[in-house]
């Protein structure tokens, strides 16, 4: 039984960049054990969050001046 939820905040600056594959894997590894996540984003992810077995079920974005979030929630 999957009881768990996960938020994960992906990273988004020149110090922290991470590979497709890497991003795939985060989110594989929530899969897991997690069967609600919560993804804040800036770049499109909706293939990725398919690949490893959510659904998208809501999404909004969150705005700050110029710079602005994508805020998706998945099962």
């Amino acid at each position: 039984m999957i009881l768990g939820q996960t938020i994960i905040d992906m990273p988004y600056n020149l110090c922290s960049v991470i590979t497709s594959q890497e991003k795939l894997e985060m989110i594989q590894s929530a899969h897991k054990f997690s069967g609600k996540l919560v993804l804040v984003t800036i770049e499109p992810m909706d293939s990725v969050i398919e690949e490893a077995g959510y659904e998208i079920v809501d999404r909004c974005v969150a705005k700050k001046g110029t710079f602005s979030r994508e805020i998706i929630v998945c099962q």
